[in-house]
């Protein structure tokens, strides 16, 4: 976290002020989830994936919900000839 800030600030953060960050940003979560919660409940077509990722060698999973979807295009490329061109 300090590297980070410390491109923008060149102040030293405490870590008393990055717990405080911490908790502020906790502290904000919950009506953001719900909002999140109504829109995929609500939403006429969700999509729902996982996948894994390992945290200190443990498996962890990442859930996802998605409710808008894109509209399909062709292109007459594929992969990432088609993404760069």
């Amino acid at each position: 976290m300090q590297w980070i800030t410390s491109i923008k600030y060149p102040a030293a953060l405490s870590p008393g002020a990055v717990v405080r960050m911490i908790r502020t940003a906790a502290d904000n979560l919950p009506p953001t989830v719900a909002r999140i919660t109504d829109a995929v409940r609500d939403a006429r077509v969700a999509h729902f994936d996982e996948t894994g990722m390992r945290v200190a060698g443990k498996l962890h999973w990442l859930h996802a919900a998605a409710i808008q979807v894109p509209e399909p295009r062709q292109h007459w490329r594929s992969g990432q000839k088609k993404t760069n061109a």
